[in-house]
């Protein structure tokens, strides 16, 4: 992949992904209050005698791709699109930066139960150019929340308005950030420091909150981020109470996903998009930093790969060198916790191959559900079906995944707590 016409590519602000060092063990310690293998193996039937179900009319892989960011959430109207019903409306949402390893910040949006101590949380970790008010973020959290979870929604670096707080982009192989989300919420707790949303007004919290019985679910790139975090950490993910994961359409191999994506011309129109987002993403950094960020001929990139090349790769290293250091396919053995990935074999941007290597195969904590159909986190249904709270097959999927396995461990605590 070449590199954009005339212009140099910026190196001085790219870190060379590492290979993150963790203080726990990755070798997998079982105890009588995890879910078992065999529950595991339950769990996996149940979710699939609900397959993925659609009519011929929404079955190509590019009209579910677009139609799910226009189906409605649950509890939205289905027109004007994005406007809650008032008896569906959530607590008011808050906002809070969370500090990073390097110095930086990222937003975070939460929504809290009433006693939020008390219910399992949900973590949402979106994809390429999205952010916490995403439409799937955004649904994905209702459901969750309709089942008594508390909903954090992550915004990636630079996503939410946050371009002044890091020096840095965000890529896939940023797993440090979801283990400090996940640190900040179990150990340092929420309310801190929290920011007053401008259109809603909510007033902080009376005191930080410590969130428990935690669940990951990630769209997009946001999966490579997820599961490489969730290898890394091994069997200390448990150490933050985390219960279990869910990708959906994720990414975990970031070469072979650009390769997929860029590789195919009717993929054109995403390619544009992504890169036009990530251009105008630059832009707003350069306005308050342009030392570090030269916009110059910045047009002339038209691919996610000549963005790279350009912004993103560090002096020294090769674009496969850089998408192979950030991949979360050599940490899938290392996941301990109960893990689901969600992904169709007619996915436009990203190839189900890296799925069906020994690396899922040979990880009984890891759950594949492969369709034929559905898109990039797509998988709008024809019709509810199965109890679903909406159209979105995939977050019903996952959120059943956690509702599941929530109950699994709730089985388990009562088993094994002590009697008096």
């Amino acid at each position: 992949m070449a590199e954009v016409g005339a212009t140099e590519p910026q190196k001085n602000l790219a870190v060379a992904p590492v290979e993150t060092v963790h203080s726990f063990p990755k070798t997998e310690s079982r105890s009588p209050k995890d879910v078992s293998i065999e529950e595991l193996d339950a769990i996996e039937r149940t979710l699939e005698s609900h397959p993925f179900k659609t009519s011929p009319q929404l079955a190509n892989r590019h009209t579910q791709t677009v139609a799910s960011v226009f189906t409605p959430n649950f509890g939205e109207k289905a027109f004007p699109l994005g406007i809650v019903r008032p008896e569906y409306a959530w607590p008011g949402t808050r906002r809070e930066l969370v500090p990073l390893q390097d110095g930086g910040k990222i937003a975070i949006e939460y929504n809290l139960q009433k006693d939020p101590e008390n219910h399992p949380t949900i973590i949402v970790v979106p994809g390429y150019v999205a952010s916490s008010g995403s439409t799937y973020a955004m649904g994905i959290g209702r459901k969750a929340f309709h089942y008594g979870f508390n909903v954090v929604r992550m915004n990636l670096r630079n996503q939410g308005g946050t371009e002044a707080l890091t020096k840095t982009l965000y890529f896939g192989d940023q797993s440090t950030d979801v283990v400090d989300v996940l640190k900040y919420v179990h150990e340092h707790g929420i309310g801190h420091d929290t920011l007053r949303m401008a259109r809603n007004n909510v007033p902080p919290l009376e005191e930080p909150v410590k969130l428990k019985d935690i669940y990951f679910a990630a769209f997009s790139l946001g999966g490579n981020i997820l599961l490489k975090a969730l290898g890394e950490l091994g069997d200390g993910a448990k150490k933050y109470d985390v219960k279990g994961a869910a990708t959906l359409s994720g990414v975990v191999d970031p070469l072979a996903s650009i390769k997929y994506l860029e590789g195919h011309a009717e993929n054109k129109m995403y390619v544009a998009r992504i890169a036009d987002a990530l251009k105008s993403m630059v832009k707003t950094k350069a306005k308050t930093d342009p030392q570090s960020w030269d916009t110059t001929d910045i047009k002339k990139i038209k691919t996610l790969s000549q963005f790279d090349i350009r912004y993103q790769i560090p002096q020294g290293y090769t674009l496969e060198q850089f998408y192979n250091l950030g991949s979360a396919l050599p940490h899938v053995p290392d996941i301990t916790v109960p893990t689901l990935v969600i992904a169709a074999e007619d996915d436009p941007m990203v190839p189900v191959s890296p799925l069906k290597g020994p690396e899922f195969a040979n990880n009984k904590n890891v759950r594949r559900i492969i369709t034929e159909k559905g898109g990039h986190t797509g998988y709008v249904q024809d019709k509810k079906r199965y109890g679903d709270l909406d159209l979105h097959w995939d977050q019903n999927r996952a959120v059943e995944f956690f509702r599941l396995l929530q109950k699994a461990y709730q089985k388990k605590a009562a088993q094994t707590a002590p009697t008096t």
